[in-house]
């Protein structure tokens, strides 16, 4: 338990204070946590709840990939949490237009991007 309290403490900081949006895709709400707007202001004020996030993002989608037996990611992905960070935060200065989006569909778009061309 005494390592999940700093992990609690993180993700309590105001960086992440409002933590409900509501997008439309299509005629259906989709409730997302965090835009991109909302990570970029919070890996400029704790980089390390924003490694936290996106190698959460990574874990999740890695976890559905082997249980839907799809593959997301492809065999190049071999990176540090601090160098998906780098990638994802110049992803997110490089494409400021799409900083309204969810902050998860923009980390999976920029790892992609970055680590799998052509996908």
């Amino acid at each position: 338990m005494r390592k999940m309290l700093p992990l609690f403490v993180l993700l309590a900081t105001p960086a992440f204070a409002d933590v409900s949006t509501t997008a439309p895709t299509g005629g259906i709400a989709v409730s997302t946590l965090y835009s991109g707007q909302q990570l970029l202001a919070a890996c400029t004020q704790n980089l390390v709840l924003c490694r936290g996030y996106i190698a959460g993002v990574v874990d999740s989608t890695e976890t559905f990939s082997v249980s839907s037996r799809q593959q997301h990611w492809c065999s190049a992905m071999q990176a540090t949490d601090a160098e998906m960070s780098a990638v994802v935060i110049k992803y997110f200065t490089d494409n400021p237009d799409k900083m309204a989006q969810s902050a998860q569909s923009l980390v999976t778009q920029a790892l992609t991007a970055a680590y799998c061309p052509g996908q």
